[in-house]
């Protein structure tokens, strides 16, 4: 179980680099996510449901990715001390 917990830890930090990047560069990634807000909000209970993960998965990559990312820089560049230190 520590090794999927890791992957996901992982895949987490990959996901919140390309987000920060998408943020800082194409402004139509902004307006993707605006759009994907307006329909959830328009789409009733599914859509609240739908936006409320979406939410509670956003807030477990802001949580574990700055701290996956720190491991991985103080790892030097050694994989095997980065997934020894996860």
């Amino acid at each position: 179980m520590t090794s999927v917990f890791k992957i996901y830890k992982i895949l987490t930090t990959l996901y919140f680099l390309i987000l920060v990047l998408g943020f800082i560069f194409p402004t139509r990634i902004r307006y993707n996510i605006i759009g994907v807000l307006e329909i959830l909000s328009s789409e009733g209970d599914v859509g609240m449901i739908v936006g409320v993960s979406l939410i509670f998965f956003s807030i477990l990559i802001f949580w574990f990715a700055p701290k996956t990312l720190s491991k991985l820089f103080s790892s030097k560049g050694s994989l095997k001390n980065f997934w020894a230190e996860l």
